[in-house]
């Protein structure tokens, strides 16, 4: 009698499709008839049966690599840069782009837009969180 060793119910995974090396997150369930591929902003999700083949898997993720990737990478397009918030980046102020500029001072003075760029005055050192409060008040 052969032992039956259980599958991990989520696993990440990598696969080559359409020439470009795509990370997903693989998940198992016994209530699922068919292969279902969902893409959202953590990424591709490939949920299966339980005891879906290797083989199964693999062929389905072939037919729809392109639709993968151009997926993938309208999400890409779609996501924010992390903001930074120090001297010198750039920030959306009130929907425009400006140059912060971050100075140190005796007292710290509401965020003041000169041009294009908003001025930002805080006493001693100061840290991301801070300049980020600073530019909301």
């Amino acid at each position: 009698m052969r032992k039956l060793t259980a599958l991990p119910a989520v696993e990440q995974r990598a696969a080559l499709l359409a020439g470009k090396q795509i990370t997903y997150t693989l998940k198992r369930s016994g209530k699922r008839r068919s292969i279902g591929l969902r893409i959202d902003d953590r990424g591709l999700t490939v949920s299966v049966p339980l005891r879906a083949s290797e083989k199964w898997l693999s062929s389905v993720l072939q037919e729809k690599a392109h639709w993968v990737v151009e997926k993938l990478d309208g999400w890409q397009m779609c996501k924010q840069p992390e903001l930074r918030w120090q001297d010198g980046e750039q920030i959306d102020f009130l929907g425009e782009l400006l140059e912060l500029r971050v100075m140190e001072s005796l007292f710290a003075t509401p965020a003041q837009r000169r041009g294009d760029k908003l001025w930002i005055f805080l006493t001693g050192d100061c840290d991301g969180a801070q300049i980020e409060q600073s530019v909301a008040h």
